[in-house]
């Protein structure tokens, strides 16, 4: 086939940043074809997306996306290394040769320099250790011991995943070669109205008490809009509140604990704040501190609400997953599969058909049921059964 580029993402909702990058793809190579691993109903910062997973990937097709596919939810609410870890074996067992992403720093040859020393050099690993005993965290941590070594940068959030996808890049040998498009408009978590503004700002339109849906029309492409006009339901964080309570209180000590993956307290200081504070967002400020930022709190809740098991929080499990769900495809898509198929990828269109006939094991699968399913309590676009009866989006010629 044609080149295949792969795209990690959220389009949490799509908006002129994300067409920017596919249309900069096509500009690049007008064969491309570009397929897109997306986080299904809870995203990597450990909150509920704005639009389901079926909703984005059909937004997705109709801004020039081929074919989307499922990120495992086990995966998606995890920290940047093991979400990339699982990202980029999914592209890889789906043919991609080429990663395409958005960075802040917009230069590919500094961003391989800066992988290639976090994952070989043994002044930066000792470093970070430095920075992490000081209470920073890890992607602090990480930033000071890179300027320590005398790179003159600021890694920003699409950096870090940048950085991510290449390091596994590197440990696997997959072998992509790799296109970077500098980001415009605003930063990712900036919350200035702009002409391109970014998907922070956007989501806090759509969860204020009354959505300008004028200005919300001028921020994202014709067809987002008009996917968001439609669905009307934007599910926050808080409106799980009731859930994660009364998920902790039907667990012992013994199995909360199971999720303090790392053994460093974490889950019993999110308990102890959980006992003072009745919304989501309060327990998160007031858990949050230099060293676990608000979105590993977030994530914490999510993978508590979920019940992931530690097996899961770690490269080895994300980079050996062998299951591919597919969200969305058009012509181009459907090529990229067959051929996938015929590699022995295992990908999933009918649910109920090929997790029995692919023999898919060990448990992935079940989680983004679980993760339907929680959704589904705030969310009317779905049900707890979604994952069962819902075809992917199709577009034939």
């Amino acid at each position: 086939m044609s080149n295949i580029y792969g795209v990690v993402s959220e389009f949490n909702p799509f908006h002129y940043g994300h067409e920017h990058l596919i249309d900069s793809i096509k500009s690049h190579d007008r064969d491309a074809v570009i397929v897109s691993v997306m986080s299904g109903n809870f995203v990597q910062r450990g909150h509920p997306a704005i639009l389901d997973k079926w909703k984005r990937a059909e937004v997705a097709i109709k801004g020039g996306v081929d074919l989307v596919v499922e990120l495992p939810a086990v995966y998606a609410v995890q920290s940047a290394d093991i979400f990339a870890a699982s990202s980029m074996k999914i592209l890889c067992d789906l043919g991609v040769n080429r990663l395409a992403f958005g960075t802040e720093l917009g230069d590919i040859d500094k961003l391989e320099n800066l992988a290639y020393t976090m994952l070989y050099s043994e002044d930066y690993n000792q470093s970070v250790k430095y920075y992490l005993g000081e209470g920073y965290s890890y992607a602090v941590s990480s930033m000071k011991a890179l300027q320590a070594l005398g790179f003159d940068i600021e890694i920003k959030s699409n950096d870090t995943l940048a950085l991510a996808y290449i390091k596994q890049s590197y440990i696997n040998s997959y072998g992509f070669e790799f296109y970077a498009v500098k980001r415009i408009g605003e930063d990712y978590n900036s919350m200035n109205p702009s002409s391109i503004a970014s998907a922070t700002y956007i989501r806090s339109l759509l969860h204020g008490k009354l959505v300008n849906y004028s200005v919300l029309k001028e921020l994202v492409p014709e067809y987002s809009y008009q996917m968001l006009l439609d669905d009307n339901n934007y599910p926050h964080l808080d409106d799980f509140g009731p859930f994660y309570f009364a998920n902790i209180l039907s667990r012992t000590e013994e199995e909360l604990n199971h999720f303090d993956y790392s053994g460093d307290g974490l889950v019993n200081r999110l308990l102890k704040n959980s006992n003072t504070n009745k919304t989501l967002s309060n327990i998160i400020r007031e858990t949050a501190t230099k060293r676990y930022n608000e979105s590993v709190i977030s994530r914490k809740i999510v993978q508590i609400m979920l019940g992931i098991d530690g097996e899961f929080a770690s490269e080895e499990s994300a980079s050996s997953s062998e299951y591919i769900r597919v969200l969305a495809m058009n012509e181009r898509g459907k090529k990229v599969l067959k051929c996938a198929s015929k590699n022995r990828a295992k990908t999933v269109i009918n649910f109920n058909r090929d997790i029995k006939k692919k023999n898919i094991t060990g448990g992935v699968p079940d989680y983004d049921i679980r993760a339907t399913g929680l959704y589904s309590l705030v969310s009317h676009s779905v049900n707890m059964n979604s994952d069962y009866l819902r075809k992917p989006y199709i577009v034939t010629n």
